[in-house]
């Protein structure tokens, strides 16, 4: 029964994104479409479709056959080194991710957040207050409930304009993780470590598209908040940074954790971000930039949403993960995070061909995998920041076929922009977020894509640390 539902539900998603395609296409062409098209579009190719899907899924490609030799102008070798930045040659380093907190529309910790990618729910869904250009109320992903006054009762007063709508939306989302961060880390006992406690860095995303007057203060903003946490947590974080840019704040961490690991210095390093669409002045700008999802002009725009997330690595190999809380993914199987790799976006004209974009992926997926010497086999879980009727989620799914057909689409692939919407800089956080909550709890590798950034595609591999693993199962 549960096998006959799983297949029911991807004929119903082919069928849904087949029907969406074909019929967006019909009203750009403005065709006339007569029996035989309505058959053969809308009825036969999801069928053929689905029956692909089965086939590809029963008689995966061998993966013992020879890979193909690299082309002699050196383009295979370029692809790949554009999939790798500067910092750091060779193998990565293991760095533990900790812990990961999460605010969105589906649920306000990591464990709700998979429970939601799992159940599909909830989708964007009409907003109760805005409206778009002919007055229907838009299709948003809205969190519940945010204490914005929380945040204007703490906005730094001298010469600092008031934040925006959704800037304010964005912090307020952002806000309550910061005590669940500070709390964990008070609360993590350093008996075990001998010398000093590790140096607490962080560094802190702001949208691009908020002025350098709005990010300056939420800097400050931020600054106090902190400074107002408990002792033994954030509030000794003196190497605060901001950043601005989509691409700025993974590799930054990356660069600054691979500097310090092989300087031997014991530290720690929180990744905060937060992005919200959800006012007026925020959705006139994704419509002039004809990136807004609307119907029937862009079927595959952008769905608006608001999210915030913060992450803990370390460089210290044998660090301890956060301390048990009411979130059940608190208490899970340490979690390194193996290699982390990233792509420039392509250009405009062959992002419009999502079928061409999965070729860039497994380039991209291919060298993260080798970096860590690990097979795609391997992988029990692939997360992503995609939502499910963007071209971003028709690439995902041509990667998935050829490269990692073991994974089921239904329980294996989370896409978090389903439930989330347009998160910006948030996005790939939340992937690695979903990814790092499915290994600890499977105690299984997986991975995590980001598909939706202006700037660059990340793909990353985690993984459980085998000799914690070894040492819960002797004690279990």
């Amino acid at each position: 029964m549960r096998s006959l539902l799983k297949h029911l539900l991807l004929l119903a998603a082919l069928g849904l994104a087949t029907w969406a395609v074909v019929l967006g296409t019909w009203y750009a062409q403005r065709r006339v479409v007569g029996l035989d098209d309505v058959l053969q579009y809308l009825l036969v190719l999801p069928l053929l479709l689905f029956a692909g899907v089965l086939v590809l899924r029963k008689w995966p490609l061998d993966k013992t056959a020879t890979p193909p030799a690299p082309l002699a102008d050196g383009k295979a070798a370029a692809d790949t080194a554009d999939a790798v930045p500067s910092a750091g040659t060779g193998a990565d380093a293991a760095l533990p991710l900790l812990a990961a907190w999460v605010h969105t529309p589906a649920g306000a910790d990591v464990s709700t957040l998979l429970a939601a990618l799992a159940e599909g729910q909830p989708r964007p869904r009409p907003d109760p207050l805005l409206r778009d250009q002919d007055g229907l109320p838009m299709l948003t992903a809205r969190i519940a409930a945010l204490d914005l006054a929380a945040v204007q009762a703490d906005w730094p007063a001298q010469d600092a304009p008031p934040p925006s709508p959704a800037a304010l939306r964005a912090l307020a989302a952002l806000s309550p993780l910061l005590d669940q961060a500070a709390q964990a880390l008070a609360d993590a006992s350093p008996s075990d470590m001998t010398g000093p406690a590790p140096t607490l860095h962080v560094l802190a995303h702001w949208p691009a598209e908020w002025s350098e007057a709005q990010a300056q203060a939420a800097q400050t903003w931020l600054a106090q908040r902190l400074s107002t946490l408990a002792p033994a947590g954030l509030a000794g974080a003196a190497n605060l940074r901001p950043l601005r840019g989509g691409g700025a704040l993974l590799e930054q961490a990356q660069t600054r954790l691979t500097a310090l690991h092989r300087a031997g210095r014991d530290a720690r390093l929180l990744l905060l971000a937060c992005h919200s669409d959800l006012d007026d002045e925020a959705l006139q700008r994704l419509e002039r930039e004809g990136r807004l999802y609307a119907l029937p002009r862009r079927p595959r725009g952008l769905m608006p949403g608001e999210a915030a997330a913060a992450l803990l690595l370390s460089t210290r190999a044998d660090d301890a993960p956060a301390p048990p809380s009411d979130d059940a993914t608190s208490a899970l199987a340490p979690v390194h995070l193996r290699a982390l790799r990233f792509q420039p976006c392509p250009p405009a004209d062959h992002a419009r061909r999502p079928l061409d974009a999965a070729a860039p992926l497994q380039v991209l997926l291919d060298g993260a995998l080798r970096a860590c010497g690990m097979d795609a086999a391997a992988l029990a879980c692939l997360s992503t920041d995609a939502d499910q009727h963007g071209d971003a989620a028709t690439a995902l799914y041509a990667l998935a076929q050829s490269a990692l057909p073991h994974l089921d689409p239904m329980d294996d692939l989370h896409l978090a922009g389903t439930c989330c919407g347009h998160t910006g800089a948030v996005a790939p956080l939340l992937a690695l977020a979903a990814a790092w909550g499915r290994c600890g709890v499977s105690g299984t590798p997986a991975a995590a894509l980001s598909l939706t950034g202006d700037e660059y595609r990340m793909a990353a591999i985690l993984a459980p640390d085998a000799s914690a693993l070894s040492a819960q199962n002797r004690a279990a």
